[in-house]
């Protein structure tokens, strides 16, 4: 079961250095696990759904906001990013300037 710590070295200096695709080599959270638990993963995406409700309408708000989000849960299919999009709300990337 122990993965090592240098695969989470190595996901997060790829993160710090802007490589998303190696950032997520590293192995996934419990969530793995968890999910295969009944009703976690309709749970997590209620949470998740809410999240992004909260975030839409804080976004209606004139002048700057910061929000952090798991990588992973920041651009799944999906995920906050994809969810905001379906809204109607621009998303720009770091890459899209």
């Amino acid at each position: 079961m122990e993965q090592g710590q240098d695969r989470y070295r190595t996901a997060a200096q790829a993160w710090a250095e802007g490589r998303v695709r190696a950032a997520l080599t590293a192995p996934r959270s419990a969530d793995r696990c968890q999910y295969l638990l009944p009703g976690v993963a309709e749970m997590s995406q209620r949470l998740k759904t809410a999240e992004v409700e909260a975030l839409a309408n804080l976004l209606k708000t004139p002048g700057h906001a910061v929000a952090l989000y798991p990588i992973r849960s920041l651009v799944a299919e999906g995920g906050v990013l994809d969810q905001l999009r379906a809204r109607g709300i621009t998303v720009r990337t770091p890459g899209e300037g």
